[in-house]
């Protein structure tokens, strides 16, 4: 199977029968309405048979049409714009208990993210950021909240992190020569991913810089310059990619971080209790 089911049958559409080829026409051309459609309704429309369009999938390395389907639909998931992520949400989800599917989706998101993620992973980014000189929480858009979580109390227990919004070409323009194997980047981004955040991980790469990406899956564009990614479900029933999985494991970072390092952590926080009482911060 292909990445990208529609560029595959464009690929191989010289190798299908007549009949193939013209359900293979129809589904380039249509897809947003093939990604709904029954295997019955689609023979229907093009005049043919749902034998034809199983041995297409069989052509294309499906197990059969709903497998292929599905593909189609994770695809306009990732790579549209939201507003057609919207209509594909609106044509698969009913309109009762919206609350509910809502909540299903979110707990399946976290259950599939700590799924593919091995505690060998996440004690390593811990590790890393931990032996880390400077560590920087970079992202765009989607992936601001988780970063902006993960830096605030990662700075507030080291004092050695700092936030990076990737469309500011001038601030990490500056801080590249700066880079080297005692940086560690941790790079947030989920589709569309962002131009100007892989830029700035190819450059960074090129001066041994230490990536780690919390992305979506293993077929992101961030992998390409990343010492290993942590893989979180960002599916929502809306237009967004949902940061809910990767604020789950944002927070067991900063939870598991403090209970293995309870003298290193505490410590700070003993001196920096002392600084904000001293600043009459906080009412009580």
């Amino acid at each position: 199977m292909a990445e990208n089911p529609i560029s595959e049958l464009k690929d191989k559409i010289l190798g299908m029968t007549e009949a193939q080829r013209k359900v293979a026409d129809y589904i380039i051309k249509n897809p947003l309405e093939v990604a709904f459609m029954t295997i019955d309704q689609l023979a229907g429309i093009v005049g043919t048979s749902t034998n034809t369009i199983m041995r297409l999938m069989s052509y294309l390395d499906y197990s059969g049409y709903s497998e292929f389907q599905k593909e189609i639909q994770e695809l306009f998931k990732k790579s549209v714009n939201p507003k057609v992520k919207l209509e594909v949400n609106l044509k698969k989800t009913s309109p009762s208990n919206l609350w509910t599917q809502c909540l299903e989706r979110q707990k399946k998101n976290i259950d599939e993210s700590f799924s593919r993620i091995s505690s060998e992973i996440l004690d390593e980014t811990l590790q890393r950021i931990i032996d880390a000189k400077q560590v920087y929480f970079v992202t765009a858009r989607g992936g601001l909240s988780v970063a902006e979580y993960l830096n605030g109390f990662f700075n507030r227990i080291f004092g050695k992190c700092r936030l990076i919004w990737a469309d500011n070409m001038i601030e990490w323009v500056d801080l590249l020569p700066g880079m080297d194997s005692s940086t560690l980047i941790i790079a947030i981004s989920y589709p569309r991913y962002a131009s100007r955040l892989l830029n700035l991980l190819k450059l960074a790469r090129a001066n041994d810089t230490q990536i780690i990406s919390i992305t979506d899956s293993y077929s992101s564009p961030l992998v390409e310059f990343s010492d290993f990614i942590i893989p979180c479900s960002c599916d929502s029933l809306g237009f967004h990619n949902s940061p809910v999985s990767a604020m789950v494991i944002a927070d067991c970072l900063i939870s598991v971080v403090a209970l293995r390092h309870p003298k290193l952590v505490s410590e700070r926080l003993d001196r920096s209790n002392k600084i904000v009482s001293a600043l009459d911060y906080y009412t009580l």
